[in-house]
């Protein structure tokens, strides 16, 4: 082991006594404490571990494979060529931070900052009649759900930025979910709400009960929406919302069938069997039923009057056993089509008035009848007329072809 001797050396080898003492150089093997600066001016080789209680300054460069220390402070630029691991915080302008911020460039330095999220949620309850939705949003980046089913992009318009049009009107109580999307951001990702607690994978198949979300089916199977198994259009399905059973085909907006303690129907429905119905038809005002493969026979009510109209052929009305009745508590009359043309008039407790080309010509009365115009009576072979006189006597009253009048008791 050399030793360590005071006064001016050209080099100083600690532990290695073959080392020549020529070299400008301080080699050290072993573990080597200094209480004091240590100044080189050349390289310093240290083959086992460094102990620097005080400050080390260097100005050269430095070469390592681990170093370990309670600050380090770099007034000049540091490269890393490999991984920068950090077990601890990082600490920028004071501060370290809050979860999901990053470091951004201030052009002078870096700064911690917050990434603007890139999906908001908005949800809605339309009203009766409804096709828009009054939102802000970037044209191209929005997804938009009727009662959690997703729209296609060809059932709405979105493109000024600010509201949204349905191609059709809503039914009024649907839940309208409106996702939007900016280009850039960040958002935080969690377990997702939904279960299936008894299927193995998503879209696998089972013979199970199903559990969706807090609702548990025992002996069945509970959904919002239903759809055809190959089917993965929004168009065709069947919803279950508000205690209301809705049937969509050709659109996934407004419902064909609507069921709520009825059966509505918005579109034509054409039934090739025998329909049974167990109570009341219902039509609104001014609705028309029609019968016939061309409509030929309707029946209309405008909220005030009915009209049933045959448009081919004759109407006939038939009493195969029993009378046929037309009643009214005021009047019953025939007139020609549309009104123009009176033909018969039957008043209740009153006259009845029968019609030439749309003029009065005979009346009933309290005491007969009143004939406006002439009365002809027989023909070339007629018997004549009977009258009755006052105290009952019956007369046939005959004219001869001179124009002479004779009785003759019946």
């Amino acid at each position: 082991m050399a030793k360590l001797l005071s006064g001016t050396l050209q080099s100083l080898n600690l532990g290695i006594p073959s080392y020549s003492e020529s070299k400008r150089v301080l080699t050290v093997v072993g573990l080597s404490t200094f209480t004091g600066d240590v100044n080189i001016s050349g390289i310093a080789t240290v083959q086992s571990d460094l102990y620097v209680l005080g400050d080390l300054n260097v100005t050269g460069d430095i070469v390592y494979d681990e170093i370990s220390g309670r600050n380090i402070n770099i007034t000049g630029i540091s490269t890393f060529l490999g991984n920068v691991n950090f077990d601890s915080t990082i600490t920028v302008g004071g501060t370290t931070g809050t979860n999901g911020q990053y470091l951004q460039s201030t052009g002078t330095g870096v700064t911690w900052a917050s990434a603007a999220s890139i999906r908001s949620d908005n949800s809605y309850t339309a009203t009766a009649g409804q096709t828009t939705i009054s939102q802000t949003y970037t044209a191209g980046l929005i997804d938009v759900y009727v009662n959690g089913v997703r729209l296609t992009d060809s059932e709405y318009t979105a493109s000024n930025g600010t509201s949204i049009v349905l191609n059709e009107a809503l039914f009024g109580g649907e839940t309208i979910d409106v996702i939007s999307f900016t280009s850039a951001g960040s958002v935080s990702a969690g377990a997702e709400s939904d279960t299936l607690d008894t299927v193995v994978g998503r879209g696998g198949d089972t013979t199970k009960n199903i559990n969706v979300g807090i609702v548990t089916a025992k002996s069945g199977l509970y959904v919002d929406t239903i759809r055809r198994y190959t089917d993965n259009s929004t168009n065709t399905k069947i919803t279950l919302d508000q205690k209301k059973v809705r049937i969509f085909a050709g659109n996934g907006v407004t419902p064909k069938v609507n069921i709520n303690n009825g059966v509505g129907i918005n579109t034509t429905l054409n039934v090739t069997g025998v329909s049974t119905f167990q109570s009341n038809v219902s039509l609104p005002d001014n609705a028309n039923l029609k019968i016939g493969s061309g409509d030929d026979f309707s029946i209309h009510h405008d909220g005030s009057n009915t009209t049933i109209q045959n448009s081919t052929g004759f109407l006939k009305q038939t009493a195969t056993n029993g009378s046929l009745y037309l009643q009214s508590d005021f009047a019953v009359e025939l007139t020609a089509h549309n009104d123009v043309e009176k033909l018969a008039k039957f008043i209740k407790d009153g006259a009845v008035e029968l019609y030439y080309d749309n003029s009065k010509k005979f009346e009933t009365t309290t005491d007969g009848a009143t004939v406006t115009g002439d009365l002809r009576v027989g023909s070339s072979n007629s018997n004549g007329v009977i009258l009755t006189s006052p105290n009952g006597t019956e007369y046939r009253l005959t004219v001869d072809n001179s124009g002479n009048l004779s009785t003759t008791a019946v």
